[in-house]
């Protein structure tokens, strides 16, 4: 009698305990969906790669992940089954990247910093494609100084598409141009350290094409030179250069 009232209590105890050590390990379910809590190790090593619970082969909730020394690489929040904030982090634990994931792409802004916590660049996305404006900073420390931009642009589509400019650091132009397609076409500029152009000239699909100017520093003019498809001209090439354009306007 004994023997069966102890086995009456510990049946339910032992039914209770099965999902209990299920939940302690990786588990997948009958139709190869991930569940529950997940814990995945580098290939032929104890060290953890990633921690994280997975509804329905959807991750769900906060994802850790590590370098295989142990160090954390980054964190990932997930909103939804579409959105998730991330920050991804150097082997001395300060910030690498933050930014949005959609679907498992690069989403919105962007921003990178390097090992010594300095802003290196900010990157506009949409799901994974550069879209958007790009810009590049001398590397501070935000939390310091402030932040001085070196060169900014505009991405369609993942190309280069409009308005490109790049600037000293005491926050004087130095270029400025303009992109179509990934490559610069039109009228470029350049300037010395006091403000004055040193040189401008035309670009056309990436490749020096037309009349270049170079100045001093007092504006005087130095030398004005004639390219074609980035090749300079010399002597009658000028002359026939020059011909062809004006007949292209007419």
């Amino acid at each position: 009698m004994r023997l069966f009232i102890s086995l009456f209590y510990l049946l339910p105890l032992l039914f209770f305990a099965q999902p209990l050590e299920r939940e302690k390990k990786n588990f997948t379910d009958e139709n190869g969906m991930k569940q529950g809590k997940w814990v995945v190790t580098f290939e032929n090593s104890k060290a953890v790669r990633y921690r994280g619970q997975f509804k329905d082969n959807r991750p769900i909730g906060e994802f850790e992940y590590f370098y295989n020394t142990g160090e954390i690489s980054a964190v990932m929040r997930f909103k939804d089954q579409n959105n998730a904030k991330s920050k991804m982090y150097h082997k001395n634990g300060n910030l690498l990247s933050v930014g949005n994931y959609f679907d498992q792409k690069k989403d919105s802004i962007w921003w990178y910093f390097n090992e010594r916590k300095e802003v290196l660049n900010m990157e506009t996305y949409n799901k994974g494609v550069l879209d958007g404006e790009q810009i590049v900073y001398y590397p501070a420390d935000p939390s310091k100084v402030k932040v001085k931009v070196l060169e900014k642009c505009i991405f369609k589509e993942g190309q280069k598409n409009g308005p490109w400019e790049q600037y000293y650091e005491s926050g004087r132009m130095k270029a400025k141009g303009v992109y179509l397609n990934g490559s610069m076409n039109g009228i470029a500029y350049y300037y010395y350290s006091n403000g004055k152009v040193e040189l401008n000239g035309e670009y056309k699909n990436g490749f020096k094409n037309g009349c270049w100017l170079y100045f001093g520093k007092d504006d005087e003019l130095l030398d004005r030179s004639y390219y074609k498809n980035n090749i300079k001209l010399e002597g009658e090439e000028i002359e026939e250069f020059i011909k062809s354009r004006k007949s292209e306007q007419n």
